[in-house]
């Protein structure tokens, strides 16, 4: 993907990204009522460099009423093309 940055009104300044994602999930029932999952996303920014967020779950059917999940994991946001790139603003 790519995307492109202009000045708007009144701000000078200008940018541009290139990006490549991959993501993967894959579960295991270790019984009838265990599930666990493991997730990966793996990004690339051309002006940002590269990151990689891992993702564990585990649920538990404790009854028909009852069910429990839990997770933990790690997250990523490339800044903004107009946070990075935009220049002073004239009003």
């Amino acid at each position: 993907f790519s995307l492109v940055y202009g000045g708007g009104a009144g701000a000078n300044g200008s940018g541009s990204r290139n990006f490549q994602s991959v993501f993967t999930e894959f579960n295991y029932f270790a019984t009838d009522s265990i599930e666990t999952g493991l997730a990966i996303r793996y990004d690339k920014f051309s002006d940002f460099g590269d990151t990689f967020n891992p993702k564990l779950s585990v649920s538990w059917q404790a009854t028909e009423k009852f069910l429990y999940r839990a997770s933990v994991g790690t997250g990523f946001k490339a800044p903004n093309l107009s946070d990075l790139y935009s220049g002073p603003t004239n009003g």
